[in-house]
């Protein structure tokens, strides 16, 4: 696989934005980033791919449905995944994990009210925190 990616396995984790190092939750319309706990709908599962394409398939925690990357956001609303649910998960040189969306190949970014995939790199508001839930 391309370096620092795929390397996390099959499971439930938490994931934390970049901008304010909150939570991101599944909510109706879309993930956000502001919680300050885990609960239900603040749980994903990565699933990997079993295509060539080191992706994972992302479900959210209120209707474990698939996210997708759509253009103006991240929404959780899929009942199988196709090529915009699937997400590349590159680990940074500080731990933290780049998420790439399947419809554009862009870098997802923490914004104040929802996750979004158009980023051409890395920064602040684009790392994320993934850990075991």
């Amino acid at each position: 696989p391309p370096p620092g990616t795929y390397n996390l396995p099959n499971g439930i984790y938490s994931i934390k934005g970049g901008r304010d190092n909150k939570f991101c939750a599944d909510e109706n319309s879309q993930i956000v980033c502001n919680r300050h706990s885990v609960q239900g709908w603040e749980k994903f599962r990565l699933t990997k791919m079993s295509d060539s394409t080191y992706s994972f398939a992302l479900q959210g925690g209120r209707n474990s449905q698939y996210c997708a990357d759509e253009p103006d956001k991240v929404i959780c609303n899929r009942n199988s995944p196709g090529s915009w649910e699937k997400f590349r998960i590159e680990q940074q040189p500080d731990g933290t994990y780049g998420i790439k969306g399947g419809r554009a190949n862009k870098y997802c970014a923490d914004e104040s009210s929802k996750m979004i995939c158009n980023r051409d790199s890395v920064g602040n508001w684009e790392k994320f925190k993934i850990s075991p839930a």
